[in-house]
């Protein structure tokens, strides 16, 4: 770890806290805490999504991964994949039944709806730690596309990426018209939904690639 962080001989090698054990990630920020005090080392979780939709400790940790990650401005990707979005977990036989009868729109939607609860909760929890600025900057899309083992039905490979970045945006337009929504829409640098969802889907990890392997 030493060695790849250091800037001795060329750029870092990023460490990727995606497969690590909870024991293992908790060890790492300790190290960086102790080596790297000035939050030079962005915290990356390539591809990912939140415990609270799905209970399983390859997914992120709010209070121990989530913050860290804010803090040394790093980077969240989160997974297009069933199982890790918390898909499988809230989506019951009946659930099951009701999708066969639901329309092609609806179940796009519906599968949906997982990512965005990943991604809200994540923009809502920075925003109440104080990122307040852009909450939404350190989230970016990690498809896991090169090989993932349970996609979305409706988003199975990229071409889907053009519908789903309509779908979220509704989904952040929807979210902005509940009054009791947290992160309000001025907040920060004001942009509009369709703004932020590409810096979701594109931008925020172009600009954290472009910064940091140039």
């Amino acid at each position: 770890i030493k060695l790849l962080l250091s800037n001795d001989n060329g750029r870092r090698i990023l460490i990727d806290v995606k497969h690590m054990s909870i024991d293992a990630r908790k060890a790492y920020y300790k190290y960086l805490s102790e080596n790297h005090p000035n939050n030079d080392v962005p915290v990356l979780c390539s591809h990912g999504a939140l415990t609270d939709l799905y209970p399983h400790q390859i997914n992120m940790e709010k209070k121990l991964d989530i913050l860290q990650i804010y803090k040394t401005k790093g980077l969240f990707g989160i997974e297009l994949d069933q199982r890790v979005l918390g898909y499988n977990e809230a989506n019951k036989i009946w659930q099951k039944l009701k999708n066969l009868f639901r329309s092609k729109r609806k179940k796009e939607q519906h599968q949906l709806f997982f990512l965005w609860q990943n991604i809200i909760q994540t923009a809502e929890f920075a925003y109440q730690n104080g990122y307040t600025e852009n909450p939404w900057s350190c989230i970016c899309i990690g498809s896991d596309y090169d090989g993932i083992i349970n996609p979305l039905n409706e988003f199975r490979d990229a071409k889907s990426l053009s519908k789903l970045y309509v779908i979220l945006t509704e989904f952040l337009e929807e979210y902005w018209e509940n009054k009791n929504s947290i992160i309000p829409k001025e907040s920060g640098i004001e942009r509009n939904a369709q703004d932020i969802v590409y810096e979701i889907m594109y931008k925020n990890a172009y600009n954290f690639i472009t910064k940091h392997y140039g």
